[in-house]
């Protein structure tokens, strides 16, 4: 059995991804030799920059790992989802392909899992990223903070940091979501502060130096507006 299930979606990625996927698990590597670890690749529907060079080149340079394809965009949910199908692992992690947080956090996020016997372990970003951010995702994160103190009365208030850690239980529960979007990991918090035997920590992180931020269109932002209304239909009518 492997120790870390590594899960990475990815949808119209840089050229380099690829690349910069090795380079990160080599890191990992060279911080905690002992793991073992599986990689697994999502495509959610890319049109461009994902070929069978890459996955060559990936299979070539990574021990242990593992592609999937959906032939059409489904959203970062349904991705994430479908790597927990190829997971066997004691500790699952996902984030982004490019790596956004540095790579230290990643065994240092498996450890507070086994140590401290989390189910889920949460990143949590500092005030970098609202400066980092574009006007769109600043709002849209500023905005779903709030609301999930007002609305949900959640003790988590950051939900939407891509890199989170899971023991099996806890991924069971990322199972069960519904959504395919991005809130598909504030439904998990929340189907999370539901369960009483469920143990969630909190990990605190920076983004890379280096990393740039994309603008969300927004017809995203209605989408995942409309999606975080149904997280809280499902809550109010669960009371």
């Amino acid at each position: 059995m492997n120790d870390l299930d590594l899960i990475l979606p990815v949808y119209n990625p840089s050229k380099n991804w690829a690349e910069v996927i090795v380079e990160s698990i080599n890191k990992i590597k060279e911080l905690r030799p002992e793991l073992k670890i599986s990689v697994i690749v999502i495509n959610d529907g890319s049109d461009k920059n994902v070929s069978d060079e890459q996955m060559q080149y990936l299979s070539k340079n990574i021990e242990r790992f593992v592609y999937h394809n959906h032939r059409k965009n489904h959203g970062k949910g349904a991705a994430i989802r479908s790597g927990l199908e190829f997971c066997s692992s004691r500790v699952i992690i996902y984030t982004d392909a490019d790596f956004p947080y540095a790579e230290e956090y990643i065994p240092m996020m498996y450890d507070k899992v086994i140590n401290e016997k989390c189910n889920i372990v949460i990143a949590v970003r500092d005030d970098q990223y609202d400066r980092s951010a574009t006007a769109s995702r600043k709002f849209l994160s500023t905005l779903i903070q709030r609301m999930n103190k007002i609305l949900l009365n959640l003790p988590h208030a950051d939900s939407q940091a891509g890199l989170k850690a899971f023991d099996q239980m806890g991924a069971g529960l990322l199972a069960e979501t519904r959504i395919d979007g991005f809130l598909f990991d504030l439904e998990m918090l929340v189907l999370a502060g539901n369960t009483s035997e469920i143990n969630v920590g909190k990990f605190p992180v920076k983004l890379k130096d280096s990393v740039v931020l994309s603008k969300f269109k927004t017809s995203l932002l209605i989408k995942e507006l409309l999606n975080y209304m149904k997280i809280v239909f499902r809550v109010w009518i669960s009371k």
